[in-house]
């Protein structure tokens, strides 16, 4: 069993989910499906402001969406929580993102859209508490992520609608 589910957020109308589909995407998910305790589930949104699909993904994810691409890596526990009690909470942790009880705000933890910087943000975030002595991981020992390449842009942060770096922000 997982101890984590890495959601991949986009959606079709992304000029920048469009990239990293083509730049990024291939290698990585090749190299994700090697990871061991690591599910990933694509959320593809038609539209910038299309609803999460409730019956397919938890509920709790919909108050963190506010950029694409996103990535958001949850306890496996709190996912499987999610998808049965939509109130459930699902502790995130955002790539370049705070969570909070509102929703996330913007960080500039310096990841970017590449696979090099996603591997080592899975890496770094799975050493966070919400994910060690889990159900599913019983020990603290983690294995770290290897990965070779570069990538392109930073990931930058923008204002609702705006386009900008490697992303769109979605309505604030």
């Amino acid at each position: 069993m997982s101890r984590a589910v890495l959601a991949v957020v986009s959606s079709k109308q992304c000029r920048h989910c469009m990239d990293f589909y083509r730049d990024t995407w291939p290698e990585l998910s090749s190299e994700l499906k090697n990871i061991s305790g690591i599910e990933v589930v694509e959320i593809k949104l038609e539209t910038l402001s299309s609803p999460l699909d409730t019956s397919k993904y938890p509920s709790g994810l919909s108050k963190y969406l506010k950029w694409f691409p996103m990535l958001i890596l949850v306890p496996t526990a709190s996912y499987q929580q999610g998808l049965l009690n939509k109130d459930a909470k699902i502790n995130p942790v955002i790539m370049n993102g705070k969570a909070n009880d509102s929703g996330v705000e913007y960080s500039n933890e310096g990841y970017r859209m590449d696979k090099a910087s996603i591997l080592r943000w899975i890496n770094t975030s799975l050493e966070k508490p919400q994910f060690v002595n889990t159900p599913q991981n019983p020990t603290t020992s983690i294995k770290p992520l290897v990965s070779s390449g570069g990538g392109r842009g930073k990931m930058i942060v923008a204002q609702g609608g705006d386009v900008c770096g490697n992303m769109v922000v979605k309505g604030w």
